[in-house]
């Protein structure tokens, strides 16, 4: 099922998205950790922001090693709230996990700001 629910938000179709990783955890999958995070990114593409960074704090608390472009997404939320410090904290730790991330250019960019 999140295999099929990336390929919707790949397609920018973020409501299906949505409605498939919101059934997946109805099945309460042993590790809910990738689910947690692309139910946040989805979330922050359909702004839902409040909600996006609940999901995305809790995959980060369980795993920040398997949340991967949600942590990009994370500090994203807390950048735009204007929590500067957050989100280099969030920033660095996807440099320290991710050092050859999708995201890396990106976030370095982030953090020189």
């Amino acid at each position: 099922m999140l295999r099929q629910a990336l390929k919707y938000k790949q397609r920018e179709r973020f409501r299906q998205a949505e409605r498939l990783i919101q059934k997946a955890l109805r099945l309460k999958p042993a590790n809910p950790v990738p689910f947690y995070s692309a139910l946040g990114q989805v979330l922050y593409e359909r702004e839902k922001i409040k909600d996006a960074e609940r999901y995305l704090l809790r995959a980060y608390r369980r795993s920040p090693r398997q949340t991967g472009a949600g942590l990009v997404t994370l500090g994203s939320i807390y950048y735009e709230k204007g929590s500067k410090s957050r989100a280099r904290k969030i920033y660095r730790q996807y440099i320290k996990y991710f050092p050859r991330g999708k995201h890396v250019q990106d976030v370095r960019a982030m953090l020189k700001n």
